[in-house]
């Protein structure tokens, strides 16, 4: 059976036992009340002993509220309960309890559910369960919120919050919020267990444990995990086993921080830091943290061994050692690693594993520091810090540190070799020899090269493969200083000194140094191939080229370029890739002095000069210099496209095609510019890309003159002369130079986004448009202007930009004669001829031209001030405020009056300081004609001109002309003083009161603080 702490009272139970408690209240009231009942005795009514209106019981004076409720009383003093039940003898004063009571012996249910057909014996019992239906909660908690259907749950509930604990334990002092639990508790002292299993005669002391039990002997398990399918009896075992899925710990140590999915780990743990071991063995006194520890250690002493006669003959103290010995008959392994598959079978060997994936060593040696993964490791570690070496062999001298040293060093005297492989029965000393032996059977290859990735079955082989790439060369050849990785391989190579060929093929004569390459050429002779690929069927005679082969379905490629990154699935491809990085080009055209890095791109090159195209083209005659080229020609007669994109579907021609466009989903651009950061997909995108830096434009129009850096582009250029559109649209008819430029059409006609961004759900019509969206989430710009070094994600905002420090301003106004770089700044300015202002405030009906000013509007609604100062935490609405808020910190006064040398933060504010040197007041007010120096100062003057008051406060019904007036306004709700005296202290909410108490109060130096310079201040102190 499970642990009882997971075992709980159903909630079913607890309701059961609410609704009797609340039918007894409700008997209760009724007796007090006297309201439903009235009692028709035999006896005469007590009324004709008493006046009218006298209520009051002369023998205790108990006064009563109604007439019946004192009949009542006085039949409880002279008679007793006058009603009683003949069956168990309890005595009721109100017949309709015993009616009701009777119900009980005979098991009537008289008050039936219509919706659910449950049944009850009483009718205030069936209204409250009616409530479940309804789904009526009608007492709520007033401190969480939280509904209830009867009110005794409610009071209950309500212990929680006062921390109320009513029921005590006499015999513990322990306390309890219901008195169920009491009940529940008091069995341990008395040790009553008054429920009983039926079938096996086990008691328990709580119903919620038997039910528990009795599934146990049903096979019940209700409960069901839908992650992994495993069944549970009880609810709360399948809660604790979801925390193995969420990875959830709720059971923290307070003093290391580990975390258990359980409490008694977390008591057993805990006993590691106090150095608790409450369990001794009172045979040899050793003591042990956990109970568990000290049962299987008291096997030691008895000597007891579980037989286990099913596989061999071998004994264990422990039933959990023979059920995990088992497993290695069975082949049984159950528990697997969720990160890399591995499965074992034993829980401890799979929790040691994970240690080793989390990296986690919290075992550590108390002489030198180092950290282990196990106890045991650990424990091992620890014979290195000393000489002793208890364990001799019997048959020699040799002594030795541990135990399992000696037991395998005695193999070598008795020839023992216990461990056999059960595949060809060879027999091996060592368990790790066998491991390696059975590699060779299951083909598994464990090592693998942490460089290139390639595995073996031994580590010796992993150790030989690493000199590649150590470069390691240990035996060197003494005539032309070549190194080599093995003695056997040096051997082979003094036969090319020498010039000897000792291995001779019988069939042609030819003779090879290596006995390899005989073995190899055989096959030439014999046809033998016997390597098959087993995805496509091709065979070859070389397991070597079969490998080679796969990586084209794998897709592997193992072979890496140390200077690109570029990678390949054979060496001898990236011996030629290595070229194109060395510039080297050892073979030249005789007759151009062209040259090339391949002795095959001679070849072809050579048949431009001779004219010779000796392929051709069966179905339409066209010839070409290459067969590759007349392979892929040929495709576009039978429109085969035999390479398919997994992500998309699209069919290429050819694997070249394909491989380019599968870049486009990984956003792979693995050839870069060395002058810019562009990058592209293909090598001959950059090529035709650094003619863009280099100026070169080999490429010229004979019609008029024009040059271009790329072929293709002379050709659309052609065209255009020509005027031939060859690419229709098959939807509407529309003709293109290019087949791009028809594909882009295309998209009109769907609204398919194949472009998905990788950062966010946002989707696209063309890979151009994802690539811009991209450099949102990356925040690359790759567009820099060469003057200032300020980049852009857009060429449009560079060239947008570059007019700034050209001064160039195309765009300009035909109403004003006002110039700008941009037209979007031209649309927005026509907006002040025009007085359009399209975007209007719902709140106080306010327009604006631009959305930026209305979105800031709003937040004066909202009271949103996002943008928070760093240094003195004051609020703004806009970015651009705080910017300008930030230099009254740093007193940064970088613009300065060519008139009277003053310095301005600011050039709105250097611009509005000379119109006071010129006395230019240029804005008028339309009603009165009364001019001012700012725009902002004549919008102030025309709320004299209206009643409207536009701002209202929040908290009362005061309504204002200026957003100003009800910012301080509002001090006197929220009591906010952000000026203050600092000679007195005193606190102010508008700089004006500030001002007149430094006049008139504290007369001395006018120091404002406050959230801002105010030049109003200012003013006034240079005035005095």
């Amino acid at each position: 059976m499970t642990d009882p702490e997971t075992c709980r009272i159903k909630q079913e139970d607890t309701e059961q036992q609410i609704d009797l408690i609340e039918e007894n209240k409700e008997i209760e009231e009724l007796i007090e009340e006297g309201e439903n009942h009235r009692v028709k005795t035999e006896e005469t009514s007590w009324s004709s002993s008493f006046k009218k209106g006298d209520k009051i019981w002369p023998q205790c004076a108990t006064s009563l509220s109604c007439k019946q409720n004192l009949d009542i009383h006085i039949k409880y003093h002279l008679e007793g309960k006058l009603y009683t039940c003949d069956q168990c003898e309890k005595t009721f004063t109100i017949k309709g309890n015993l009616t009701k009571h009777m119900n009980i012996h005979s098991g009537e249910k008289p008050y039936t559910c219509s919706q659910c057909g449950k049944s009850f014996r009483l009718k205030v019992t069936l209204k409250k369960h009616m409530n479940i239906h309804a789904g009526e909660k009608p007492y709520t908690c007033s401190q969480c919120g939280r509904s209830f259907r009867l009110k005794a749950t409610l009071k209950q509930h309500m212990n929680i919050h006062t921390g109320e604990k009513p029921y005590t334990c006499d015999q513990c002092g322990k306390s309890f919020r219901l008195k169920a639990t009491l009940n529940e508790h008091t069995r341990i002292h008395t040790g009553e267990k008054p429920y009983t299993c039926g079938q096996c005669g086990k008691s328990f002391t709580q119903k919620g444990y038997l039910d528990a039990h009795l599934k146990t002997h049903t096979g019940e398990k209700p409960y069901t995990c839908d992650q992994c399918g495993k069944s549970f009896t009880q609810k709360g075992a399948l809660n604790v086993h979801m925390r193995i899925h969420t990875g959830e710990k709720p059971h923290t140590c307070n003093q290391c921080g580990k975390s258990f999915r359980l409490k008694q780990p977390l008591n057993d743990h805990i006993r590691i830091h106090t150095g608790e071991k409450p369990y001794a063995c009172n045979q040899c006194g050793k003591c042990f943290r956990k109970y568990s520890g000290f049962k299987k250690h008291l096997l030691t002493h008895s000597r007891e061994r579980l037989a286990n006669r099913d596989l061999s003959s071998k004994t264990f103290f422990r039933a959990d050692f023979r059920k995990n010995h088992l497993k290695v008959h069975t082949k049984q392994r159950p528990y697997v690693c969720y990160l890399c598959g591995k499965s074992f079978g034993q829980m401890v060997a799979l929790k040691i594993h994970q240690k080793r994936h989390s990296g986690v060593k919290d075992h550590a040696c108390s002489e030198c520091g180092k950290t282990f993964v196990t106890y045991g490791a650990m424990k091992v570690h620890k014979t290195v810090h000393t000489t002793e070496t208890p364990y001799k062999c019997s048959r020699c001298d040799k002594r030795f540190k541990r135990s399992t040293y000696l037991q395998i060093h005695e193999r070598i005297h008795t020839g023992e070799k216990p461990y056999t492989c059960d595949q060809c029965g060879k027999s091996f000393r060592l368990k790790e020899m066998l491991n390696q032996h059975m590699n060779i059977h299951n083909g598994e290859k464990p090592h693998k090269c942490n460089q290139c990735g390639k595995n073996f079955t031994q580590k010796g082989n992993l150790n030989k493969h690493m000199k590649i790439h150590t470069g390691e060369k240990l035996h060197t050849c003494d005539q032309c200083g070549k190194g080599f990785l093995e003695k056997g391989n040096l051997k082979e190579h003094m036969n090319i000194h020498t010039g000897e060929k000792p291995h001779t093929c019988d069939q042609c004569g030819r003779s090879f140094t290596h006995k390899g390459n005989l073995a190899k050429h055989m096959k030439r002779h014999t046809g033998e191939k016997p390597h098959t690929c087993d995805q496509c069927g091709k065979s070859f005679a070389e397991k070597a080229t079969l490998n080679e082969h796969m990586r084209i379905h794998t897709g592997e490629k193992p072979y890496t370029c140390d200077q690109c990154g570029r990678s390949f699935t054979q060496r001898g491809t990236l011996y030629e890739h290595m070229k194109t990085h060395s510039e080297e080009k050892p073979y030249t055209c005789a007759q151009c002095g062209k040259s090339f890095k391949r002795k095959e791109g001679l070849n072809d090159h050579m048949k431009i000069h001779t004219g010779e195209k000796p392929y051709i083209c069966d179905q339409c005659g066209r010839s070409f210099t290459q067969r590759g080229t007349l392979y892929q020609h040929k495709k576009t007669h039978t429109g085969v496209k035999p390479y398919t994109c997994e992500q998309c579907g699209k069919f290429c021609r050819n694997s070249s095609f394909l491989k380019v466009h599968l870049r486009t989903h990984s956003r792979e651009r693995q050839y870069n510019s060395d002058q810019c950061s562009e990058n592209n997909f293909r090598a001959d995108f950059v090529k035709g890309h650094l003619q863009f830096h280099r100026k070169e434009r080999p490429y010229v129009c004979d019609l008029c003159g024009k040059s271009f850096s790329q072929r293709v582009a002379l050709k659309i250029h052609q065209k255009r002369h020509s005027g031939v559109k060859d690419h229709v649209c098959s939807e509407c008819g529309k003709a293109f130079f290019t087949d791009s430029d028809l594909k882009l059409h295309k998209t009109v006609h769907t609204t398919e986004t194949p472009y998905k961004c990788s950062h966010c759900d946002k989707r696209f019509k063309r890979s151009e448009y994802l690539r811009i969206h991209e450099r949102i989430h990356t925040g690359e710009k790759p567009h820099a202007c060469d003057q200032c070094g300020k980049s852009f994600r857009l060429k449009g905002t560079l060239n947008d930009h570059i007019k700034i420090h050209t001064g160039e301003k195309p765009h300009t106004c035909n109403q004003c004669g006002k110039s700008f770089a941009q037209k979007g700044n031209l649309n927005k300015h026509m907006k002040i001829h025009t007085g359009q202002k399209p975007h209007t405030c719902d709140q106080c009906g306010k327009t604006f031209r631009k959305s930026s000013v209305f979105k800031v509007h709003l937040r004066t609604h909202s009271r949103k001030r996002q943008y928070d100062c760093d240094q003195c935490g004051k609020h703004f609405l806009s970015t651009g405020a705080l910017k300008k808020h930030l230099k009254v910190h740093t007193k940064e006064n970088q613009h300065v009056c060519s008139l009277c040398g003053k310095t301005f933060s600011e050039l709105a504010a250097l611009n509005y300081h000379q119109k006071r040197h010129r006395s230019v007041k240029d804005h008028a007010c339309s009603e009165c004609g009364k001019t001012f120096f700012t725009y902002g100062a004549m919008k102030v003057h025309k709320t004299v001109h209206t009643t409207e008051t536009p701002y209202k406060c929040s908290h009362c019904d005061k309504r204002f002309k200026r957003s100003t007036h009800l910012q301080i306004h509002e001090r006197i709700h929220t009591g906010e003083k952000p000026h203050h005296c600092h000679s007195c202290g005193k606190r102010f909410t508008q700089l004006s009161s500030l001002i007149s108490h430094k006049l008139h109060v504290c007369v001395s130096e006018i120091i404002v603080s406050s959230s801002s310079a105010d030049p109003v201040l200012t003013g006034m102190i240079d005035g005095r």
